[in-house]
């Protein structure tokens, strides 16, 4: 599996620098580190939106497969991306992701996957060898051949990331990623623990609700015009 790699230019005090760059709309004294602390949790306990803007995690993602690296680009607002480049790096011997529902049925179904990997890399490595660039052979590259991106991503957007992509109804890899990328911030400093553990939550779990289509049963489903009416 995939990766997380938290960059050491992630600040280590994400409360705190909330609670700082709020404390100066209320011309509060910003030099106390725990007022500015008990500040930035009020912040974000009462969803005021920009101050949460101001942190950003940096981040790399590794050995996860081009397939859940595509949905990723579906979150557009307060995010910066790189992805390694299939016109400039050669895959001729590719890594990548075999599905739980594959691996479990050795006798059929993962034989048939391995040798489709194995042909697309075969086939790829005689296509340069025939002086076809690199950008076009990598044409033929499966969505299942594992990605390296790095990522900058704003703790705002972050927690309405994880709130959307941890849901039951996510594809199951980019349920995996919010996983890894809270344990990764747990392991990174108390602050980003405390977000991770009480703040890094799916929707359902923030308002008691379901909305999807297809719940999991984890919470009663309510209706459209429920909803709407709870939200007046």
């Amino acid at each position: 599996m995939g990766k997380i790699t938290i960059n050491e230019r992630t600040i280590k005090d994400p409360i705190t620098f909330i609670g700082e760059v709020a404390g100066e709309c209320y011309g509060s004294d910003v030099t106390d580190k725990k007022k500015n602390f008990k500040r930035g949790i009020d912040c974000i306990s009462m969803n005021h939106g920009r101050p949460i803007e101001f942190p950003s995690v940096y981040l790399k993602l590794d050995g996860y497969s081009a397939k859940v690296i595509r949905e990723l680009y579906t979150h557009i607002i307060d995010v910066s991306r790189l992805q390694a480049s299939t016109r400039y790096i050669t895959y001729d011997n590719f890594d990548y992701i075999t599905p739980h529902t594959v691996s479990r049925d050795k006798d059929y179904s993962f034989t048939i996957y391995k040798e489709c990997m194995s042909l697309i890399s075969r086939s790829y490595q005689h296509l340069l060898k025939l002086g076809i660039p690199k950008e076009d052979a990598s044409m033929i590259l499966p969505l299942g051949m594992t990605t390296k991106m790095v990522w900058r991503v704003g703790l705002r957007e972050l927690i309405d990331f994880i709130s959307k992509r941890s849901c039951t109804r996510a594809f199951w890899e980019i349920r995996d990623i919010c996983e890894d990328i809270k344990n990764e911030l747990r392991e990174y400093s108390p602050e980003w623990k405390i977000l991770a553990n009480d703040y890094f939550k799916t929707k359902c779990d923030v308002s008691h609700n379901c909305t999807e289509s297809s719940p999991c049963h984890k919470w009663s489903k309510r209706s459209i015009y429920e909803n709407r009416n709870r939200c007046r």
